[in-house]
């Protein structure tokens, strides 16, 4: 069993370090990058004070810097908390406060909400801006990339020691934060690869956060669309058929509400998606309308997933 999650970045990188691992816009990453990167992070966290076991709340948007800081964290050997956004500012409040992290790592608009709005107050003791800082105090990941330059002892981690702190969407109730250990992490990607036959070296287009990031464990290059994370129904479908078609993606993942747009968008322009070879969806029932034009999609044989 792995000892800290992010261990299988570092495997990936001695296996295929040359591979892309994260394709964001005009921006990419390989796997031996990625890794160089998360190490980096981890030292300059550690430097800034962030200790192993200390729950911190993390707020940016799928990105490069979303997926080396998530790692990081763990490396570092810190909980990282992740709430959906799309849940809205008071739902948020309520959701910090029960998670009660003493780091909170966030672009500019997250640092400005936390502050106007009084998220964390009780809890939070170190902030880290990831963009400039401007009214508000503390650090921003720049500095953290400078002091880890000097390094730092690398975190031990217990299988079970505590990974995360992850809140639903409440879309079917309030949110709850469910606590994943790091073991629980390397089973749930060891199920994930046996069951859906996943193998490193082909492409991805997650549209959910956490599943990217359990697409880029597998050694699969993830390919972040251009799009509200938060309002998947609002997507550019044709700029997500597009996106898919242009780097041949074998997989994709999308809440139910998105499916229904890109399926609607399918059936209207008679586009087809062939290099799919799975379409997973969750977080909602998923209608037999949308998979119907999913399915109409992909190529025969293509399994819409719906667990």
């Amino acid at each position: 069993m792995q000892k800290n999650i992010s261990s299988l970045i570092t495997a990936l990188a001695a296996s295929m370090p040359d591979r892309t691992a994260v394709i964001d816009g005009a921006r990419t990453i390989t796997f031996k990058e990625l890794d160089e990167e998360i190490n980096l992070l981890a030292a300059g966290l550690a430097r800034a004070g962030v200790k192993p076991g200390m729950r911190a709340a993390l707020m940016v948007p799928p990105s490069i810097e979303f997926t080396v800081l998530t790692f990081a964290l763990f490396r570092a050997g810190a909980v990282t908390v992740l709430i959906d956004p799309g849940i809205g500012a008071s739902s948020m409040g309520t959701c910090l406060g029960e998670a009660r992290p003493e780091v909170f790592i966030g672009v500019p608009k997250a640092q400005a909400a936390r502050l106007l709005l009084g998220w964390g107050k009780e809890s939070l003791k170190l902030f880290i801006t990831v963009g400039p800082r401007l009214f508000w105090g503390g650090t921003t990941l720049k500095e953290v990339r400078r002091i880890g330059a000097r390094g730092a002892d690398q975190a031990r981690v217990s299988p079970d020691g505590n990974a995360a702190i992850l809140f639903t969407s409440g879309s079917t109730g309030a949110p709850k934060g469910a606590v994943y250990t790091h073991a629980m992490f390397a089973a749930q990607a060891a199920m994930l690869k046996a069951y859906f036959k996943i193998e490193p070296g082909s492409y991805s287009v997650p549209t959910f956060p956490l599943f990217a990031l359990f697409d880029l464990a597998l050694g699969l290059t993830i390919v972040l669309p251009d799009m509200d994370f938060t309002r998947p129904a609002a997507v550019n479908a044709g700029m997500l058929a597009s996106l898919i078609n242009k780097y041949q993606a074998e997989q994709l993942f999308g809440s139910p509400a998105l499916l229904e747009t890109l399926g609607r968008y399918g059936e209207a322009h008679g586009t087809r998606l062939p290099s799919l070879k799975r379409v997973i969806s969750c977080g909602a029932p998923v209608s037999q309308a949308v998979i119907a034009r999913i399915d109409k999609m992909v190529p025969p044989g293509t399994q819409v997933y719906t667990p």
